[in-house]
């Protein structure tokens, strides 16, 4: 809950400060594309304020007294792990890497691509399958990679190596920052959980390759979009990207350039004007309301839909700029703050951020990140909290669904048995 709360201050919090002079001087600021009234802003910080607080009174009420939480754990006991079935995890590793490389070259995934959702047959089994495992992949490799607990294999060696340039390789295909940035973050986890410490020389080097990351990955969209060259394959794509990144040609006055990157981050990362968005527009938005669709929780995440018909859908980003702004294939958030006061007020704020904290505090409470199993949850949630975008429904659901994934994959492949150090 601490990374959450820290992504919080940074992309609400910040953004409110840095932006109280613009306040001052204005009555309305435009935000995707409408006008919002100033005088939201109050509001919209009751919904953090009161967002916070049940968050934390969760967590204090469910952690109370326990002695057995996940930091805890990992000081008094450690994990080794033996490979149950070795020929099934590389043939998986084989699997879910080359079908990331087909998702994306192939069209079924990635920015401009909106096939996803009418996937059927064998094409959407192996999306499901790569879409589900992806990360839990990359986690593992790193385990064994870095953890000085476990039995080291060469040939696992190798197919981290090959795995995560497939996992960055396919990010820049996809057209997607998070997705080249995400493979970083999890492999540092279980990085710095061996005991490591970070590495300046390398630390530096991507400190600078962020600075054109942005503009790269926007030339690249805009020649995905362009009529005269949507049509060239992606990896072509990518090396114009890389040539028009890197020539430092001034002609194009609408190019992105490195000096912009700093904006651009804050721009993307940036949440309290999309709250007060979200917080003027509560009374007009009427897809989800009154937390009507937790009703659907216990069940939607392990049921499909054709059993559940009018189980929630992930698609309110489209559905809010549809009917707001205009009828394209667009997605927007108003914060997670924004969608939960969006359900009714600051009341669905409360109760939805303690189920929220209740739920995490739980987990920690729970797992033990020195196991295979432990680390791969702990990981996949922290890339989760690092955004305050996705609504709390959703962030339970997807959380149920990975806790399932993860714990099926590690006890077909995995035995664990667990070493007791005394203190």
């Amino acid at each position: 809950m601490d990374w959450f709360r820290l992504t919080t201050f940074f992309a609400l919090l910040l953004d409110f400060l840095l932006s109280v002079s613009m306040f001052d001087e204005n009555s309305y600021v435009v935000v995707f594309y409408h006008t919002i009234s100033t005088e939201v802003i109050l509001e919209s910080q009751w919904a953090i304020l009161i967002g916070l607080i049940t968050l934390r009174l969760a967590e204090v009420l469910i952690l109370k007294g326990s002695q057995r939480t996940a930091v805890l754990q990992q000081s008094q006991n450690y994990f080794t792990t033996v490979i149950k079935r070795p020929h099934l995890l590389y043939g998986l590793i084989i699997l879910v890497g080359f079908g990331n490389i087909f998702m994306i070259i192939s069209g079924v995934s990635g920015f401009g691509n909106s096939s996803e959702e009418n996937l059927t047959g064998v094409t959407s089994l192996i999306f499901t399958l790569v879409h589900s495992t992806s990360h839990f992949v990359l986690l593992v490799l790193a385990y064994f990679r870095f953890s000085d607990h476990n039995e080291k294999h060469k040939i696992l060696n190798l197919f981290f190596v090959f795995y995560f340039l497939v996992s960055v390789f396919t990010g820049f295909l996809s057209g997607m920052k998070e997705n080249v940035i995400t493979p970083f973050i999890l492999v540092s986890i279980p990085y710095f959980l061996s005991g490591r410490k970070l590495p300046v020389v390398p630390m530096i080097i991507g400190m600078c390759a962020m600075l054109f990351l942005y503009p790269f990955n926007n030339n690249y969209r805009d020649l995905i979009l362009n009529p005269v060259t949507q049509d060239l394959d992606k990896p072509t794509l990518l090396g114009l990207a890389f040539i028009k990144t890197f020539s430092f040609d001034n002609s194009d006055d609408n190019a992105p350039s490195i000096s912009d990157s700093s904006e651009m981050y804050g721009n993307r990362f940036f949440a309290f004007k999309p709250l007060m968005f979200g917080v003027e527009n509560e009374e007009v938005w009427n897809e989800y309301k009154y937390m009507d669709r937790y009703i659907y929780m216990p069940i939607s995440w392990i049921l499909p839909r054709f059993l559940i018909p009018d189980k929630p859908r992930s698609n309110t980003g489209k559905v809010l700029y549809k009917q707001f702004i205009r009828d394209d294939d667009v997605s927007i958030t108003p914060s997670t703050y924004g969608w939960s006061y969006m359900e009714g007020g600051l009341l669905p704020v409360a109760i939805s951020f303690f189920l929220f904290g209740a739920f995490c505090s739980y987990i920690q409470k729970t797992i033990n990140i020195s196991s295979v199993f432990g680390i791969t949850v702990f990981a996949m949630i922290v890339i989760k909290m690092l955004k305050v975008e996705a609504d709390i429904y959703f962030r339970i659901v997807g959380i149920c669904q990975l806790i399932l994934v993860n714990y099926i994959l590690v006890k077909l492949l995995f035995v664990q048995k667990e070493i007791h150090v005394k203190s």
